[in-house]
């Protein structure tokens, strides 16, 4: 049936098709075989979203993700450690009231690039080289190389960014290190 009460209660479901009554042979084919082909879409779909989740959540950077608000929408759980933040908790929330950056040596607060900002570069992506230190939720804070990049969809429009970032504490151990050797050689 077509009644709006019928198609409302319809779309609840997410059907794959809707026929009218009465249908034709014909109508009922093409019915089945877009929703075939639907089902088969969103399942390759589902399938990459399961790939991707399982590999941002091995890699060894920290990752965030954020909307083209700057709401966060996605955090592996190496950056729930690094931030203090669990998933559930910064999932809608800004991403500057997750991640806040501070210059080593000034220990001036950095203001995080925004997708304007982004958008305006040159590069699909922006890499910092400065010593920066990641403050946690417990004020702690932890040097970090990072890196923003600009999520598009297929029309180049853009639809959110992505910040990874490493923990350099051991590497600065290690240089650490070395420059004492050098010092008592």
């Amino acid at each position: 049936y077509t009644d709006e009460k019928t198609l409302e209660r319809a779309k609840v479901s997410d059907p794959f098709g809707y026929l009218v009554k009465p249908f034709a042979e014909r109508e009922l084919i093409a019915t089945v075989e877009m929703a075939l082909y639907r089902h088969h879409a969103e399942k390759q779909m589902l399938e990459r979203e399961r790939w991707f989740e399982a590999t941002l959540n091995c890699i060894g950077d920290a990752v965030v993700a954020t909307d083209m608000h700057g709401s966060v929408t996605f955090l592996n759980p190496l950056a729930e450690t690094l931030t203090g933040w669990k998933s559930e908790e910064a999932v809608g929330a800004p991403l500057h009231k997750i991640i806040r950056l501070r210059e080593e040596h000034t220990r001036k607060d950095l203001p995080l690039p925004d997708l304007k900002s982004l958008m305006h570069s040159h590069h699909r992506f922006m890499e910092e080289v400065a010593e920066v230190s990641l403050i946690n939720r417990r004020g702690e804070e932890r040097p970090i190389n990072y890196r923003f990049s600009m999520i598009q969809d297929n029309r180049k429009n853009l639809d959110g960014m992505v910040m990874s970032f490493r923990d350099i504490t051991p590497h600065r151990a290690i240089e650490k290190q070395m420059l004492t050797a050098q010092k008592m050689e």
